[in-house]
Parts: C-alpha cells; structure tokens; sequence
C-alpha cells in the first residue's frame, strides 16, 4: 500500500506512512498515473481512461497538493471538481 503525503512532499511506504497521519491512501493505479503526469504531456490526459476510484483518488491527492503548497486562494480550484465533466 502507498500513501501520499503533501506535508513531506511526496509517496510514503507503509512503513513511513506514520510520519504523516494525514497521508492519503492511494492505489497502485492511482500511484501509477501520478508518476505518468509527471512525464507526459499535460494536453493527452483527455485520451487516457480511468476509473472513477481511480478519478475520485486523483482529485483528492490533486486538491490536496494545491492547497499544501500554493498557499493563495485558488479560484481555479473548481475546475478539479469539474473534471469528471471533461472526461478527465
């Protein structure tokens, strides 16, 4: 099992995921897509597939990094909520 964590930046192991008690438990496949984003290019995410688990696990570990870390009132912060309407 794999943990986000915001806080220390970044996947926690289920031996570390003490480290963070707000480290959110993600899938293999959400684990997966979140190091895919990390190299493809941000316009082909209409083209991938994913479940709605899946979806719902990457709005959250989404949400939570903007929140963490950008620190602003993030008025774009609706356009996570609307991805399910974009196919995303």
């Amino acid at each position: 099992h794999e943990f986000l964590s915001s806080a220390l930046g970044g996947i926690l192991c289920a031996n570390c995921v003490n480290k963070d008690n707000k480290a959110i438990h993600i899938s293999a496949g959400t684990l997966k897509l979140l190091r895919l984003f990390q190299k493809i290019d941000i316009r082909r995410l209409g083209n991938i597939e994913v479940k709605h688990e899946t979806r719902a696990q990457l709005k959250l570990c989404i949400r939570e990094i903007m929140d963490r870390h950008i620190g602003i009132d993030w008025r774009s912060r609706n356009f996570i909520d609307q991805m399910e309407k974009y196919g995303i």
